[in-house]
């Protein structure tokens, strides 16, 4: 029986991978339709419920799988019949500009709050030459939330003056301090990966405390 595990938001399931290769390798797979996805599509005005569409993104002359948002971009050839591709429900031409042309007939369409399907990504990693821990994926989820959390209590000017390195080891530092008191049983990930996850969080700090119109 399919969880709600089953079906993460992209940001959820990129943070699952411990190498840079099998992300890539995830975008491109989720990018091409290879693997049941669902999400909401900006060529249905008001369109609130999900539906699957690995089939749109399968015949896309090319999709942008941008897992920090959970959004994904894709753009179709006007020498395809983009009318037959999309169906009958598809609105090109919202007054909301939801989906837009940016030539004659060609179009882009964005898909929102992605979810995929986590067992047939898993299995298309895994047949493309990936191993995918189940154990690492876990650490990776359980430790970032943490992580996020360590990194808003920083003040501002603390945050900006130590570089992403020093910031994992504090980090690192304070994991183990509570796990010597019994208070954590966090298992953490080499320190290389924690730094990369402090710069991910980093910017998105930036970008939610950025003034509107920036």
């Amino acid at each position: 029986m399919a969880t709600q595990s089953d079906w993460p938001l992209l940001s959820k399931a990129f943070d699952r991978f411990d190498a840079t290769e099998a992300i890539a390798a995830a975008r491109d797979i989720i990018g091409r339709g290879q693997v049941q996805v669902t999400a909401l599509r900006s060529d249905i005005p008001r369109n609130t419920t999900p539906e699957l569409v690995e089939r749109l993104l399968a015949k896309a002359a090319r999709a942008d799988v941008f897992s920090y948002d959970n959004e994904i971009f894709a753009d179709y050839d006007g020498r395809q019949d983009i009318r037959s591709i999309l169906g009958p429900r598809s609105n090109l031409q919202s007054e909301n500009i939801v989906a837009w042309s940016y030539g004659p007939t060609d179009c882009k369409i964005r898909f929102r709050n992605v979810r995929v399907h986590w067992p047939s990504l898993v299995d298309a990693l895994t047949q493309a030459g990936f191993t995918v821990s189940a154990e690492r994926a876990q650490r990776r989820g359980a430790y970032k939330g943490e992580l996020a959390a360590f990194m808003a209590l920083l003040k501002p000017e603390m945050l900006a003056s130590l570089n992403d390195d020093a910031i994992a080891r504090r980090f690192v530092d304070r994991v183990e301090a509570k796990t010597k008191r019994g208070q954590s049983a966090l298992k953490l990930p080499q320190l290389r990966h924690i730094a990369n996850r402090v710069a991910e969080i980093r910017a998105q700090l930036s970008k939610n405390t950025a003034p509107r119109g920036s």
